[in-house]
């Protein structure tokens, strides 16, 4: 089973973006992607924008389920 997770943007340049965990990943499915953004990521792809507190919930229940 795949888990996809919410990662935040640090930096774009073109249709890939650096996370804050260091990973790259692919855009191009990203409208207008930019530094600071929230997205959700599968196999260094990112899927759809989200928002914070929706990435905040997610990450606190996975969280909570790794507990």
């Amino acid at each position: 089973m795949c888990q996809t997770c919410p990662q935040k943007i640090k930096s774009v340049k073109g249709t890939h973006g650096i996370l804050l965990d260091g990973r790259e990943v692919n855009l191009a499915l990203i409208k207008n992607p930019k530094a600071g953004d929230w997205v959700i990521v599968n196999a260094n792809l990112a899927i759809n924008k989200i928002t914070k507190k929706d990435a905040e919930q997610v990450l606190k229940l996975l969280n909570q389920k790794h507990a």
